[in-house]
Parts: structure tokens; sequence; C-alpha cells
């Protein structure tokens, strides 16, 4: 696994993202995406690897899986790299999560959800993002505290 940062180093997350996409379809496994923004990246990926493998080796019709939640991430998408993604891919578009995993300014839910994530199984992850992102969840930024849970929608 890992975070792969494609907003510090593109070329550098998009080879390691297609590397391990690679490794699985090696194995004989599928890839699921959990597409938690716009398709750009996984339209490139989806890209590198195929022109590595060549159409006879990999059909990312039948061996990728995208999923995504949100009417937002679609429009912020270019329309090639939409229909792309669309095209090559098993392509699963779910109701918008944002109208139901979302919440703005409830400090009290937001309170319950950093403690509760903070004690899960994952804590130590939750944690540093509750860290790096202290002024989002603690209401010191513009507006009202925000928990948006809407990437993980596709789950």
């Amino acid at each position: 696994g890992g975070f792969y940062n494609a907003d510090a180093n593109y070329g550098k997350a998009l080879r390691q993202t297609a590397r391990r996409w690679k490794e699985a379809i090696r194995k004989g496994r599928n890839v699921f995406v959990k597409e938690g923004g716009p398709s750009e990246f996984t339209a490139d990926v989806i890209r590198r690897v195929y022109d590595e493998y060549g159409w006879l080796d990999f059909n990312p019709k039948c061996q990728v899986t995208v999923v995504q939640h949100s009417n937002w991430n679609e429009g912020a998408t270019t329309t090639s790299a939409l229909n792309y993604v669309k095209r090559n891919s098993n392509y699963v578009r779910i109701s918008d999560a944002n109208k139901y995993l979302k919440v703005v300014g409830d400090n009290t839910f937001i309170n319950r959800f950093k403690r509760r994530a903070s004690r899960s199984k994952f804590g130590k992850f939750w944690d540093a993002a509750f860290d790096f992102y202290p002024s989002f969840f603690s209401g010191k930024s513009k507006g009202d505290p925000v928990i948006d849970a809407s990437d993980s929608g596709e789950l």
C-alpha cells in the first residue's frame, strides 16, 4: 500500500501506481479504484499500463473497476479523461455521497467523529490527518469546520 502524492510529484505517483496495478494484474488480480476526485490521474494510469502491456495482455474493461461517487468529481474531470475512463474500465457510478457523507459546521458531530476515529484500528493514521489539517477539523479556518467522508461512499 501507500500514499502517492501526485500533487507533489505527478510523474512519480503515476509510475508507482502503474507499477502496483501491473503487479496485481500479473498475479491475475483485478484493480478497484475508489475515485475520490477528478479522473485524470486514473485515465493516465490506465493509459500507462495499457501502453506497457498492450491490448493482448491487458483488458482494462475487465480488469479495472472504477467507482465514482460525485457529480463534482465528474464535472471537474476533462471530458476526454472522463470518456477515456468510462470506455476503458468497468465504470460504476453510485449516488452522490456528498449528499449524505459531508457534515459542515456541526462541532458536536465532528468532535465525536475525531474521538472515535482516534480510537479505531487506524487511529494513528487519523491522528496524522487531524494534525496535518488542524484548522480544517477544528474550525480555525475560514468558514465552518467540515468532515467530508464523501470519498468513502464507494466503500
